[in-house]
């Protein structure tokens, strides 16, 4: 008779694999903000910085996008980058968090594929009307970049998935907590979106939820220093995160608070080093965008993220509200009430900061609302939509299957259909038409 403890871990094993295969096979890629990661992250394999001052060349034929140029302690973004043709280094206006995460990926990668030519020069000719396929297959980073990115994000995504189960199995039987984290992995933008790229939600995901398996366990909780820091270097609005989760541990595990701070500060520290020898300052200007408030805009950009045809969290992850039954219930009952309000704060915050992340930057990806404010909410199922899902004689268990089952119809067709993926600029680019988040006659799901 098998242990509990192997049963786990053939059950952990099983999700990893089925996720990094499925979501790797998956037709649609969308590098786009993302566009840089590869090259970062070759760049310091092969120059030990992150400058992508050797790719000039493929800078201006993208027309700048996503950089920025430092020169003289100033950052000149975007369009403007183009000042750096006359002195200055190139560098993308995003984090440095994906990256430094993909670089790993790429240098294995890379020689995997180097020592595998001899099998995959032929395979390569015949692809030759493909040129980033076969740019891959000739084990080159660069001319393969899409690839390399949905490789990696698809391998960040099924960790994060095995991440989910190890939480859930803790108040569930293996079996269930794998549904829940089959439901993550299909039923939401982790695939849709998360695996499609290298964006910045994809390693967010993973290290968040590494917190939170972290803060499960009294033993653990310092390390989820580490998590909380590198969090914020992966995406800014992680610095609620950040603040949350040292408020949770100053109340709840005082005994272990310095070394948690430590750990934190030990990445913090890093990434303030790297911005004063790169840029000048502790900073980017990424980091210090500010949000347009109060702007009535901003309450209707709310309400679209959470109900709209074209962004709704609710329609195109719709089991996510059980999410918030769940959470009522946790309330109410008493348990584990400091972590419940934890979640609580998570969501909500979540909800205004990644909103006016995206309205800053001026870029919306379709799915991106969901992608951006499922996090919180999966973070909140071990205590929450466990119970509700799991209630199967309130009938709760049908209503949770089919609010599962539609949500993996709707982000199945982001992942293998690029004529929904590109609902973002057709027939009209939504960044320039913003009404068409409300246009229930053409919502991307239907297409």
């Amino acid at each position: 008779m098998k242990s509990k403890g192997t049963e786990k871990w053939r059950w952990a094993l099983a999700i990893f694999c089925t996720v990094f295969l499925v979501h790797t096979m998956s037709p649609v890629a969308a590098s786009g903000d993302t566009r840089w990661t590869v090259f970062i992250a070759q760049s310091l394999l092969t120059e030990h910085n992150t400058n992508l001052d050797e790719y000039l060349g493929l800078v201006q034929a993208s027309r700048y996008y996503g950089v920025e140029c430092v020169r003289d302690g100033r950052e000149f973004i975007l369009g403007d980058a183009k000042v750096c043709e006359s002195g200055g280094d190139i560098y993308s206006f995003y984090p440095i968090g994906g990256p430094l995460l993909a670089m790993p990926f790429v240098f294995l990668m890379q020689h995997g594929l180097e020592l595998g030519q001899p099998l995959l020069r032929p395979i390569a000719r015949r692809a030759a009307g493909y040129p980033m396929v076969e740019s891959f297959l000739r084990a080159d980073p660069i001319g393969g970049y899409g690839i390399y990115e949905v490789i990696i994000a698809s391998f960040l995504i099924a960790l994060t998935s095995v991440v989910l189960f190890w939480i859930a199995v803790q108040t569930l039987q293996p079996s269930w907590a794998a549904g829940l984290a089959g439901v993550f992995a299909f039923g939401t933008s982790a695939w849709s979106v998360g695996s499609r790229a290298m964006f910045q939600h994809t390693p967010s995901m993973l290290v968040i939820s590494l917190t939170m398996l972290l803060l499960s366990n009294a033993r653990w909780v310092s390390w989820a220093g580490l998590t909380t820091g590198f969090a914020y270097v992966v995406r800014p609005t992680n610095g609620l995160l950040l603040v949350l989760v040292t408020v949770y541990v100053a109340i709840e595990h005082r005994a272990v608070l310095f070394r948690y701070l430590a750990f934190a500060a030990t990445e913090l520290g890093a990434f303030a080093a790297y911005n004063l020898g790169t840029l000048g300052h502790l900073r980017s200007a990424y980091y210090t965008l500010t949000p347009p408030f109060p702007d009535s805009r901003l309450f209707i950009a709310l309400a679209g993220n959470l109900v709209s045809p074209g962004r709704g969290l609710f329609v195109y992850t719709p089991i996510l509200l059980f999410s918030i039954w769940g959470m009522l219930r946790a309330w109410k009952s008493g348990d584990s009430k400091p972590m419940t309000l934890l979640r609580c704060a998570l969501i909500g915050g979540h909800w205004l900061a990644i909103l006016v992340s995206d309205v800053l930057v001026g870029r919306s990806l379709i799915w991106s609302a969901p992608l951006s404010g499922h996090g919180p909410f999966i973070r909140a199922l071990p205590h929450t939509i466990v119970r509700t899902m799991a209630n199967r004689t309130k009938g709760t268990g049908i209503r949770g299957l089919y609010g599962g089952v539609s949500g993996v119809a709707i982000h199945a067709k982001g992942a293998f259909v690029r004529r929904a993926y590109l609902w973002n600029t057709t027939p009209q680019n939504v960044d320039d038409h913003p009404e068409r988040v409300w246009d229930w006659s053409d919502p991307a799901f239907l297409r």
